[in-house]
């Protein structure tokens, strides 16, 4: 079943600036190579292929990424409800208004 999902990534608004410049962007883009070296070293040696080929998948083809959401910047808010917005298909369907005609109108004589 294909279904439209945006991942936003909350409370950016309560990052400080010098994180938010180092490692915002590693997590808005899902960087699978500092997780797969620490994160999977669990794992029998054929899941482990299995995992990085899944991450190679994710990472080549950008299949994952967060939008991040700051609710102090009105800039953030605006681009995440556009992309909604287009990820929805919000007023595709609806109708142009029609353009007033100036000739007509409230004429009171």
């Amino acid at each position: 079943l294909e279904m439209t999902h945006v991942n936003v990534l909350t409370k950016c608004d309560k990052l400080s600036a010098k994180f938010k410049d180092k490692h915002l962007e590693d997590y808005l883009a899902c960087e699978f190579d500092e997780v797969s070296q620490t994160g999977l070293s669990h794992l029998p040696a054929r899941y482990k292929d299995l995992a990085f080929t899944i991450a190679d998948v994710v990472r080549d083809f950008n299949i994952v990424n967060f939008l991040p959401l700051d609710i102090s910047d009105n800039d953030t808010v605006e681009y995440l409800l556009s992309t909604i917005d287009m990820a929805i298909q919000y007023g595709e369907d609806l109708e142009p208004p029609e353009p007033k005609d100036p000739d007509e109108g409230d004429d009171l004589e």
